[in-house]
């Protein structure tokens, strides 16, 4: 699991910033459900977890969201 250590800091940050406990991120063709208590990232129209990649993008941007670093959605 390359992706262990990041993802575990990132639900730490996360557990910390978040106002929310449940987020819904759009990501190219898919919206994922992301749920801070249960630390999962699904895919909305499969259930499925996320791979690890796309886990800590998501989680990354949502730090980004939350602490104000420039991050927007732009539907483009």
């Amino acid at each position: 699991m390359p992706y262990d250590i990041a993802l575990g800091l990132a639900w730490v940050e996360m557990g910390g910033l978040s106002p929310s406990l449940r987020y819904a991120v759009p990501l190219l063709t898919e919206t994922y459900e992301v749920d801070i208590d249960s630390r999962t990232v699904l895919s909305m129209s499969s259930g499925i977890p996320a791979e690890e990649s796309i886990a800590v993008l998501i989680l990354h941007y949502l730090m980004g969201m939350q602490k104000q670093q420039g991050f927007s959605p732009r539907g483009d």
